[in-house]
């Protein structure tokens, strides 16, 4: 427990210590390779399906859009917290809400992105509530959700 306690802070203090940067310097100082591409349509079935495969890890599931300021705040700090702990318990997914997949990979490219991206269809962000950006949401190993109040 005190090891997904660990990674909850270090994440949050990611977020915080990138949201001080500017986005051209962040996006700059991301060096990890993108392997990462936008292959597949995230619907209501397939987060289901991610959520079941990830059940015995720390799952963070972002929601953002290539237009969005504070995503593009955030992103490099989780490329790397993903790249520290994808092996350690944890896994990250990218969901673009974005019109295009051109648009979301023109995203992963720009920032190295290395964590699985996907593009939302409309039915999944209004199933979730999804009406800001970023939306981040953080399901615990069995999977019930993060109360990060």
């Amino acid at each position: 427990m005190k090891k997904i306690n660990y990674i909850i802070i270090v994440f949050t203090m990611l977020i915080l210590i990138s949201c001080n940067s500017s986005d051209k310097a962040t996006a700059e100082k991301a060096t990890a390779k993108s392997s990462a591409t936008v292959v597949k349509i995230m619907n209501s079935q397939l987060y289901e399906q991610i959520k079941a495969d990830n059940k015995d890890k720390v799952l963070l599931i972002t929601f953002f859009a290539s237009w969005c300021p504070a995503c593009k705040q955030e992103t490099p700090g989780f490329v790397k917290i993903y790249n520290e702990y994808k092996d350690k318990g944890f896994q990250l997914i990218g969901v673009s809400v974005d019109k295009t997949v051109d648009d979301a990979e023109g995203f992963v490219k720009d920032f190295n992105v290395t964590y699985p991206m996907y593009l939302s269809d409309a039915a999944l962000a209004k199933k979730l509530n999804i009406y800001y950006l970023p939306t981040n949401i953080i399901y615990k190993p069995g999977g019930g959700l993060y109360d990060v109040r």
